[in-house]
């Protein structure tokens, strides 16, 4: 038999100046995660070098969903702004 597969979780994150809402976000091995993310204000792209995942730059007002199937480790990951980094995982 195969791994149990996790379960599908979603999230909207809000960027704003030097800022990300929510700020922490925890996933489980297996899951399957849908991130939304929304720019209110400035240009923000959004970027998980662990999963190679990664938005587009947006402009304020823009939206845009990135899909990361399967997730394979435990994980809480603090949204951090930096030059062009997203994620800092724990």
């Amino acid at each position: 038999m195969g791994e149990a597969e996790g379960e599908v979780k979603e999230f909207t994150v809000e960027a704003s100046s030097f800022k990300f809402n929510p700020a922490t976000i925890t996933v489980n091995k297996g899951d399957t995660v849908k991130i939304t993310l929304t720019n209110k204000g400035g240009f923000h792209d959004f970027i998980i070098d662990e999963f190679n995942a990664k938005t587009k730059q947006l402009q304020a007002g823009q939206s845009e969903t990135m899909l990361i199937k399967q997730v394979r480790l435990n994980t809480t990951a603090q949204l951090v702004t930096t030059a062009s980094r997203a994620w800092s995982a724990s």
